[in-house]
């Protein structure tokens, strides 16, 4: 029975069945006293009525003579009390009686006559069959008649009882009845009583499980302000808190994870076992795995990570431990940290990953543009200070070779000036202090302008530069001096590497919302292995005959910037020895 309400009602019943049939026999118990107690009070009295008719002078046929004739005369009051009263002599042997029933007369044996012949009066129950062959029970008391201690006769009187049994079996079964009737009572007001008390219990046990099941919105009626009503409270308190608490947990971990799966490092999470717990998407987007494994052994091999993992999983709370990996070209540092639980105890190990290769990219790019900045101006002061030694030892008579030497190092000056003046206008593009003078100006026009300055460069180098007709009018935001210093750039880069008799070709176009300008030349091209470093400050594709040429690779990370700032951009395509397409984008912004 795994019920508590049934527990409840079957207690419940057996308490009361204890209770009512402990009542049922100590109330029968003491009617059967009381009743006996009055056949037993009548009996004595009926004897005791007698004893005043016999004196302690009186011997023993004066007492017998005095009982018989006592009875003779009282033979009607002793049967309309359905008593039997006999005269016994000291034997117990039969002397008379007071209904003349002779059978009677050999049933002098019991127990109360017996006790009598011995002097002491006693009650004595038995059970005879009746004339009509019927069992009756039978209550006998016996009074010896003693003088002194001389037992002179016996009186002997008997009663049937058959009513007080018929009244005792009456309130039998009437305590019967009532112990059916308080169970069929107790079995319904204990279903209620523990009704009370399970429902509760039931509606609690409910909500836990929805509870489990993920479900923390749940709240009780409380109904009562007993334990249960308080048990019920306490439930919606916890509950209440529970989700409060959980929700916290809930929007800490979506945090968590948030940042975790956006975070540019890589993250992997191990338990004290090895095995891997968390991995975040750039963790596979840095390794270019698809599959970590299991445990931390197996990408440890993979990786070719000589580390004890147990051995960082016991490093103290400030202990990290370090190392660099190469992977596929990637410069992959590799932090690891462990992690205590509540209790101070290592509970697993934590590896940050962070790819350094732009890094170590920008830290090369670094070191390369110093060393270009330091060679670009070494050269022209070396230059200038051999002139200007030259100069010293030589007879300043000769003013032809002075003249010469002095316009070298002014030739070597203005290169450095247009140097410095190129790093400057760099730096502040990369600060943002240079002020740009936005207007609204015809692209188309600019372009044309610009074409038309360049011809007469072209022409000394027998090419041919020419400008697609384009007689639409186009409006944009520009800042038209930048966007002259880009085209300019552009420009001068397709006429200085392209040869004798090739060809470029200027031509502006519109696709929706965009305006695009596209240089295309038949020069000397780059390869293909140059074209992601062009706009790299101080690369140039071919050294020697840039700086031959007067270049200070700086131009196109300049134009790059104006275009940038512009919300535009410049895109270079170009075929190794077959010529180069340079297009510089713009977003329209028609009047």
């Amino acid at each position: 029975m795994r019920s508590v309400q049934w527990k409840l009602v079957v207690i419940h019943i057996i308490v009361v069945l204890i209770v009512m049939i402990s009542s049922g026999i100590f109330i029968l118990w003491q009617i059967e006293n009381n009743e006996y107690g009055k056949v037993k009070d009548e009996l004595r009295a009926s004897v005791k009525d007698m004893m005043p008719l016999i004196s302690s002078d009186n011997s023993e046929q004066e007492i017998i003579l005095t009982l018989r004739n006592h009875l003779q005369k009282n033979t009607s009051f002793y049967r309309d009390r359905n008593m039997q009263i006999f005269i016994l002599d000291k034997t117990g042997k039969y002397l008379a009686d007071a209904i003349q029933i002779e059978q009677e007369k050999e049933r002098f044996k019991t127990k109360a006559i017996i006790a009598a012949i011995t002097g002491e009066e006693e009650f004595d129950l038995v059970k005879e069959v009746s004339r009509d062959g019927k069992m009756k029970e039978i209550l006998s008391f016996a009074k010896p008649i003693k003088t002194g201690d001389d037992v002179k006769a016996i009186v002997y009187i008997r009663m049937v009882t058959d009513d007080v049994k018929e009244a005792l079996d009456e309130n039998r079964m009437i305590i019967i009845f009532s112990i059916i009737i308080a169970l069929v009572l107790t079995s319904f007001i204990g279903y209620i009583f523990a009704s009370t008390v399970t429902e509760p219990i039931k509606t609690l046990t409910s909500s836990a499980k929805q509870m489990a099941r993920g479900d923390l919105h749940q709240r009780i009626e409380v109904r009562s302000n007993d334990e249960l009503g308080q048990l019920t409270k306490s439930f919606n308190y916890m509950a209440f808190e529970l989700n409060k608490t959980l929700a916290d947990i809930t929007s800490e971990k979506n945090k968590l994870e948030s940042v975790f799966a956006h975070m540019k490092d890589g993250l992997v999470a191990f338990n004290a076992t090895g095995q891997i717990i968390h991995a975040n998407p750039a963790t596979y987007q840095i390794l270019e795995y698809s599959y970590l494994g299991d445990n931390c052994y197996y990408l440890f091999e993979k990786l070719n990570l000589d580390i004890n993992f147990h051995e960082i999983l016991n490093m103290g709370a400030d202990e990290i431990k370090k190392n660099e990996l190469n992977i596929s070209g990637k410069h992959i540092n590799v932090i690891f940290i462990n992690y205590l639980n509540e209790k101070e105890q290592p509970e697993g190990v934590i590896a940050m990953l962070q790819d350094v290769t732009e890094q170590k990219r920008l830290d090369e790019m670094r070191k390369e543009f110093v060393a270009n900045v330091s060679h670009e101006l070494r050269t022209p002061l070396t230059t200038v200070k051999s002139y200007v030694e030259t100069i010293l030892d030589t007879d300043l008579s000769e003013r032809e070779t002075v003249t010469n030497f002095l316009n070298t190092i002014n030739s070597e000056t203005d290169r450095m000036t247009i140097l410095v003046q190129d790093l400057l206008e760099l730096s502040k593009l990369d600060n943002q202090q240079i002020k740009f003078k936005v207007e609204k100006a015809d692209i188309v026009q600019i372009v044309k302008n610009t074409v038309e300055q360049y011809k007469i460069h072209s022409k000394n180098k027998k090419q041919i530069l020419q400008m697609e007709e384009y007689n639409k009018q186009i409006n944009l935001e520009i800042d038209p001096a930048r966007i002259i210093q880009v085209l300019n750039n552009i420009l001068s880069n397709a006429v200085k590497y392209s040869g004798e008799n090739e060809k470029i070709q200027v031509s502006i176009k519109e696709n929706n919302d965009e305006v695009s300008v596209v240089v295309k030349d038949t020069g000397m091209g780059i390869p293909e292995e140059d074209l992601p470093r062009l706009f790299e400050r101080f690369y140039r594709v071919d050294k020697a005959r840039s700086r031959a040429m007067g270049g200070t690779g700086l131009g196109l990370s300049i134009a790059k910037q104006i275009m940038e700032y512009h919300k535009g951009d410049i895109i270079i395509n170009s075929v190794y020895r077959r010529g180069t397409e340079v297009i510089l984008k713009f977003t329209k912004n028609v009047n």
